[in-house]
């Protein structure tokens, strides 16, 4: 029996699901509130023979895992090592029983120290009225478990050796640093921190603010990052944001810790940050997991217009419906928040479309036509090579036109030289070819189809119609997609397993943690992008207007496949 039936068959899908939600009998169901919609009828079902789910209101269905995904907003994989932790299931994909148990004691290091520090803080009333003056409630202190680092060189070092923690456990968490070797220090002293928790609530990182007055101090010190906090991957207030951003239906982002706090202070749960990095695409998808839209509100100077517009991009990439709320100059919202709640909510409400704001902001700088067309093409065309749709880009290239005097097919010659030069940008950067390159790249591509033919039938798919060897090219090159639920010490293991043509067995019991479905489901997404991509360049080269059309609404129809 695999991992995933192993773990099914102890999960059961009331017992786990009535831990989120009310659920009461309904015949020989269950029903509740669903929590992915807002309802005040109960039309969320599930059924503890057929071990399922289904929403009559919003259609969302599924097994266990699925509904964990859902809820936790966690990747497939995520999601069953989740369960498998809660029903007591050792995954045997994860062998290395060794590692597990130095990444829980990171995980349990930091919860002594998250302790250690709000323990520390209730002790010290100059900080936590230094708190209630940035406009923290005794409230927000408690739910977001805000501490104190004392002023001390080894003060956390000190209490978490007598609580039986190791110097390597607490260096591994990111909690103590060398200096020269010789000695080690505390990484946050005399400081106001934040909690930085994963999408389960654990705490994984901190943010520390200086209550120092002396100028060489920096500002604010970060954890680095550790086998259990990734900067990239990690946003700040996405578990205490994750239900209101499902009850409003989009999220709104913000650039710094301070703005969560006093955006959900003032009601605006659904508000979160990225951690100490700019926005990725890491990022952009998990946000996208539990809404497909994004309100950016970023600080009103120049260099908040600036990252809100590269935020844009990265969401706008992966299909995230994006707006621009724009704040007044000078002004970041936390202080708009604590200063006048009102108006900041009607920033919200003006918010637009990010290339609706784009298009405005060369306006407002450059009156002059001759000189609008290289800011249009830096600020304003980018988003538009980063819409899904083709019939999409076309509707914002007339708007645009209109918007800013500039006839709509000099619009699209500038895009097409933007996504000509952005694909062999791309391609030089990640050091492949162009997808629709016929040349054969050597034996590696043919040595992982042959893994894959082997272990999930994927001769079914390679029809005569399809040129082969691109098709392989194709999947080879976007091997990262495939793998990308896992951690890097698998990646690397199955890929050396791939390029062995006689390890299909070992590579099968590598996989015996996802589904055959599962599976097939990520390489037809990557055979259906093949198409997309060769219709793509079929637009690029025709001037027909009609072909245009006609190409636009083929790669719509592929758009909706799964």
């Amino acid at each position: 029996m695999n991992d995933i039936l192993r773990v099914k068959e102890k999960a059961d899908i009331v017992d786990i699901i009535s831990s989120y939600i009310e659920l009461s009998k309904a015949g020989q169901s269950f029903k509740g509130n669903c929590p992915f919609h807002n309802e005040k009828t109960p039309s969320f079902f599930v059924s503890p023979e057929r071990q399922n789910y289904y929403c009559f209101g919003c259609g969302a269905k599924g097994d266990v895992i699925s509904f964990i995904e859902q809820y936790e907003s966690l990747d497939f994989v995520g999601s069953l090592k989740l369960l498998a932790e809660r029903v007591g299931v050792e995954l045997t994909g994860n062998r290395d029983s060794g590692k597990r148990d130095e990444i829980a004691r990171i995980y349990d290091v930091m919860e002594a120290a998250t302790d250690m520090f709000t323990e520390w803080l209730s002790e010290h009333d100059h900080v936590v009225q230094y708190a209630k003056g940035r406009g923290l409630s005794d409230k927000a202190i408690t739910d977001w478990r805000i501490g104190y680092a004392k002023d001390d060189w080894r003060a956390l070092y000190d209490v978490l050796l007598t609580q039986k923690f190791t110097a390597k456990e607490m260096k591994d968490a990111g909690l103590i640093r060398d200096i020269e070797g010789k000695r080690v220090i505390d990484l946050f002293r005399n400081r106001l921190l934040f909690p930085i928790r994963d999408v389960s609530g654990r705490v994984i990182a901190f943010s520390g603010r200086t209550l120092s007055t002396e100028k060489d101090v920096p500002k604010y010190v970060n954890s680095p990052e550790t086998h259990i906090f990734k900067k990239s991957s990690t946003l700040f207030g996405l578990y205490e944001a994750k239900q209101a951003i499902r009850k409003t239906g989009y999220t709104i982002l913000v650039e710094g810790q301070m703005d969560v706090l006093m955006l959900h202070e003032k009601g605006l749960r659904n508000t979160v940050a990225s951690s100490g990095t700019a926005f990725t695409s890491e990022q952009a998808r998990m946000l996208k997991r539990i809404s497909p839209k994004l309100v950016l509100l970023y600080d009103g100077d120049g260099a908040g217009k600036d990252a809100s517009l590269r935020a844009a991009q990265i969401a706008l990439g992966v299909g995230i419906e994006t707006k621009i709320a724009r704040m007044p100059e000078g002004v970041d919202p936390a202080d708009m928040a604590q200063r006048d709640p009102d108006a900041l909510k009607e920033v919200l409400q003006k918010a637009d479309h990010a290339i609706f704001v784009a298009a405005r902001m060369v306006l407002e700088v450059e009156p002059k036509l001759e000189r609008r067309v290289s800011l249009i093409t830096k600020n304003v065309l980018p988003l538009v090579h980063f819409l899904e749709s083709e019939s999409l880009k076309d509707h914002f290239i007339q708007e645009l036109s209109r918007m800013l005097s500039v006839s709509r097919e000099a619009l699209w010659n500038d895009l097409q030289r933007i996504e000509q030069k952005g694909f062999i940008e791309d391609a030089k950067e990640n050091g492949r070819a162009s997808p629709h390159s016929v040349e054969f790249q050597g034996t590696e591509a043919s040595r992982f189809i042959k893994i894959l033919r082997q272990l999930y039938g994927i001769e079914s798919w390679l029809t005569p119609e399809k040129d082969k060897q691109e098709i392989v090219t194709y999947i080879q090159q976007h091997i990262a997609r495939i793998l990308t639920p896992f951690g890097e010490e698998e990646k690397n293991n199955f890929i050396e397993k791939a390029h062995d043509e006689g390890s299909a067995f070992e590579a099968e019991k590598f996989y015996n943690h996802v589904s055959d479905k599962e599976f097939q489901h990520i390489v037809d997404d990557l055979l259906n992008e093949f198409h997309k991509e060769a219709l793509r360049t079929q637009y690029e080269v025709t001037r027909d207007p009609q072909q245009r059309i006609q190409i636009s609404k083929e790669i719509d129809i592929l758009k909706t496949k799964h």
